[in-house]
């Protein structure tokens, strides 16, 4: 017999995940540069790990890459445009492409090639490393949202419905960060700043609430 305990945790996570999302949604569209937008958008980041802690705590890469996913947002929470913080979100990917991928020392001697020669090229051509990082970065997001694609249509069960459509929104989240950092640096029109701004974070909230319910492993 299932304990009724267990079924009410996630909902009540749930209630609290909607009230943020909605104090986000109203603040941030007033005052997007206050104090209590930024700790509402960190603060709902730490729950995201510590929801992943408590019910997917037989997915230690999962826990891993909410952990980074955590730091990386206290970075740019610091500094938005920090390479540092791209990084330390590469690594969250990364932390992903371990747990979702079939045939992973294959696919990590691939993508490990495919990025030194990004790298060497980049050198070459005295690329941005900001641009480099964040091709780095988009490459193994689009990676994971393709395995997790197969994930779900393979297996149908609710944890890869959740990193399927987690990755998807995460993908539409940093679509509006490059449009956002594009803005920044003058080559897109100003205004598209704050918009793109606002709408990275109503696609990114829903995608790490989902993507912290994907375990690979799940708790009996």
């Amino acid at each position: 017999m299932v304990n009724k305990r267990v079924l009410e945790y996630p909902r009540v996570w749930l209630l609290i995940f909607g009230i943020l999302y909605l104090c986000f949604l109203v603040l941030g569209l007033f005052w997007p540069n206050s104090i209590v937008v930024a700790v509402l958008k960190v603060g709902s980041i730490f729950l995201c790990f510590l929801f992943s802690v408590i019910y997917s705590r037989k997915d230690k890469t999962l826990i891993v890459a909410m952990a980074a996913t955590f730091a990386a947002d206290v970075i740019l929470a610091i500094n938005n445009v920090a390479v540092s913080g791209v990084v330390v979100f590469s690594l969250a990917q990364t932390a992903h492409f371990v747990r979702l991928s079939q045939k992973l020392v294959r696919n990590l001697v691939s993508y490990a090639v495919i990025i030194l020669i990004m790298i060497g090229v980049a050198i070459i051509r005295q690329a941005d490393l900001m641009h480099v990082v964040g091709g780095v970065y988009a490459l193994l997001l689009l990676s994971n949202l393709f395995m997790s694609f197969r994930w779900f249509k393979s297996s149908k069960k609710l944890p890869a419905g959740c990193a399927f459509f987690g990755f998807l929104l995460f993908v539409l989240c940093d679509s509006c960060v490059a449009t956002s950092y594009l803005s920044l640096t003058e080559i897109l029109p100003g205004f598209l700043y704050a918009i793109a701004n606002y709408f990275a974070w109503v696609f990114y909230l829903p995608a790490q609430i989902l993507i912290s319910n994907s375990p690979k492993h799940v708790l009996q």
